[in-house]
């Protein structure tokens, strides 16, 4: 009964901070049948037709099944293996160009990215990684966020990648803000969305990050944790792929309920905002539909301090568009990867390093 009732507390807290309203899911992100396939990214591999967003004219790309997408980058990108600090690193390296480095949020886990990766395969060398989990017998009562920004530099060392670009959302963008801050050097500039420096917890959310470290088992157990994710989460998927947010769904429940409570409680004892102003590599702030009333007024934090930011709006993404809509997502990181590397770069492939493909 109480357990229930602690799921009811938690959909309640996750309706107050979803955006008021929302917006049905449309057909990819609400286009024409107009044509365009002349845009690179808008036809995949294999032929098809684009349609084009009334909005700003952006090519809405033939349908991508996430479970063939899935599939395919598993057999062309082998898992790869890092042993640093104690712990297991597992990864993907996908696609050749200059690297961007994915970083998973507070839950899921690298398949998430499958979509945006396929889609930037000819242009960008996407690395995804699991943040690892301590093993067994381990204690460690409280997990440094430094170890995570170690983790992001050794799976860099490993590939041989000197400098680089990362993309973060939400816990993802806090690794990111702390590896910026520790090795400058060596990050090129990051791609935030629904990130924060500081994020205060509830009363009751800061009670589940205590008790969450004592629980067994995984989120597919959490009373109504499938109710949230379709309330809040849903309505941005697009319809043509009904396996795609089942997708999610399975993904997300693998996420150990002990693994969620330390990450929240690395959450709540974090603080970069005192350091904000160190950061002088150029950072892009994606903000979208869905994303809350506590997300938008972190990032707007971002934007006050962090020297050099913009920011980008994606309308009716919701806040997972590498899931939800992976090539308007691409178009946008592509763009800001140009400003660093410049398009010659960009269209001119690297072959990933040996360390990454085997």
């Amino acid at each position: 009964m109480a357990t229930q009732d602690a799921g009811a507390r938690l959909h309640e807290i996750m309706r107050e901070r979803s955006a008021s309203g929302g917006l049905p899911a449309a057909e990819c992100c609400g286009a024409s049948e107009e044509p365009r396939p002349h845009d690179s990214l808008a036809v995949p591999e294999g032929g098809g037709t684009a349609a084009v967003c009334p909005e700003d004219r952006e090519p809405c790309p033939a349908p991508l099944t996430a479970s063939e997408v899935v599939t395919r980058m598993r057999a062309d990108a082998p898992l790869w293996t890092l042993e640093h600090g104690g712990r297991t690193i597992l990864g993907r390296t996908f696609g050749v160009g200059p690297p961007l480095y994915l970083l998973n949020g507070l839950t899921g886990t690298l398949d998430l990215y499958a979509l945006l990766a396929w889609v930037l395969r000819e242009h960008v060398r996407c690395v995804m990684f699991d943040w690892p989990v301590e093993r067994s017998g381990t204690r460690r009562r409280r997990e440094p966020l430094d170890a995570f920004a170690g983790d992001l530099i050794a799976v860099a060392d490993l590939h041989g990648d000197e400098r680089f670009a990362v993309y973060g959302p939400s816990f993802g963008g806090l690794v990111a803000l702390a590896a910026m801050l520790d090795r400058p050097e060596r990050i090129e500039r990051a791609v935030l969305h629904g990130a924060f420096a500081s994020r205060r917890l509830s009363v009751f959310e800061r009670l589940l990050a205590v008790l969450g470290r004592t629980l067994p088992g995984t989120l597919a157990r959490v009373p109504l944790c499938e109710a949230i994710l379709r309330q809040n989460r849903r309505p941005w998927f697009p319809p043509f792929d009904a396996a795609r947010f089942q997708f999610l769904l399975d993904d997300t429940g693998r996420t150990a309920i002990r693994t969620l409570a330390r990450r929240a409680g690395l959450m709540r004892r974090t603080d970069l905002r005192p350091r904000l102003r160190e950061i002088t590599r150029p950072v892009l702030l994606v903000h979208t539909e869905g994303e809350g009333a506590v997300s938008a007024r972190a990032q707007n934090e971002l934007t006050a301090a962090i020297p050099d930011v913009r920011t980008e709006w994606l309308h009716t993404c919701g806040q997972l568009p590498h899931l939800t809509h992976p090539h308007r997502l691409a178009k946008l990181l592509r763009s800001f990867l140009e400003d660093a590397s410049g398009p010659s770069v960009l269209g001119r492939p690297k072959r990933p390093s040996a360390a990454a493909t085997g």
